[in-house]
C-alpha cells in the first residue's frame, strides 16, 4: 500500500552515499512540503482509525441487535409451537371426554331403554296371565 501524499521513498531517500557523492540536498522549503504533507498523512490515518473503530462499534452493536432479535424470534417461535402443543392436547382431551361421555351417556340409555321395555314385558306377563286366566 502507498502513500498517496509522499514520493516515493526511493526518489526521497537515496541514502548516505549519494548525499556524499554529491547527491540532491534539501532545502527548507522542501523540507516543510514534506513534513506537511507526512502530517496531512498522519492526519488522515487518525481518521481513518477513528472511523474504522467507529464502524467496527456500529457493525458490532448491529450485530447484537440482530442476535437478540433472532432470539426474541426463537423464544416466540418456540411459544407459538408450545401453545398449539397445549391447544391440541386440550383438544384430544376433550374429546376423550366427549367419547367417554357419550359412551356413559349411551350405556345410560341403553340401561334405561332395557329398564323399560324389562317393566313392559313383566307387565305384559303379568297382563296376559290375568287376562288368560280369568
Amino acid at each position: 500500500m502507498e502513500n498517496c501524499d509522499l514520493p516515493p521513498p526511493r526518489n526521497v531517500f537515496s541514502g548516505t552515499a549519494a548525499s556524499l557523492e554529491g547527491g540532491r540536498r534539501w532545502g527548507n522549503e522542501e523540507v516543510d512540503i514534506l513534513l506537511e504533507a507526512l502530517r496531512l498523512s498522519q492526519t488522515r490515518a487518525r481518521v481513518a482509525e477513528r472511523r474504522y473503530q467507529l464502524i467496527c462499534k456500529e457493525r458490532d452493536s448491529l450485530s447484537n441487535l440482530l442476535l437478540e432479535d433472532s432470539l426474541r424470534l426463537l423464544a416466540c417461535q418456540n411459544s407459538i409451537r408450545l401453545l398449539e402443543l397445549q391447544a391440541s392436547q386440550m383438544e384430544d382431551d376433550q374429546n376423550k371426554y366427549k367419547t367417554a361421555d357419550n359412551s356413559v351417556s349411551a350405556l345410560t340409555w341403553f340401561m334405561a331403554k332395557a329398564l323399560c321395555v324389562g317393566i313392559a314385558g313383566v307387565t305384559l306377563a303379568f297382563g296376559s296371565i290375568f287376562f288368560f286366566l280369568t
